[in-house]
């Protein structure tokens, strides 16, 4: 069951605070975590609220990853941090109750 958090927060604002309380958290990665949070806040899928993002919105930012010549492993880091932000969205800041 989706919140109405979800239909409120957008991808760029929920980056801003997972790189705020996340972030500084994790050991050695803060600074590459950081660089990944802000380009992913300058591409369209950001502007999305959370409740909207589905799996063609995952399939076109992947598309555009790849148009600016970002290879596999690259991506993959992009995608594990927007699995994390969804993780963190939903168990810690209770933006999706099961």
């Amino acid at each position: 069951m989706l919140t109405a958090e979800a239909h409120k927060v957008t991808l760029k604002e929920a980056l801003d605070r997972y790189t705020a309380e996340i972030t500084p958290t994790k050991r050695g990665w803060s600074s590459k975590e950081t660089y990944i949070a802000r380009a992913i806040q300058r591409m369209p899928i950001a502007d999305l609220f959370l409740a909207a993002i589905r799996s063609a919105d995952v399939a076109a930012f992947i598309r555009d990853l790849q148009a600016k010549g970002l290879g596999p492993q690259r991506v993959r880091l992009y995608l594990e941090l927007l699995s994390h932000l969804f993780t963190i969205a939903r168990t810690e800041w209770g933006v999706w109750k099961r």
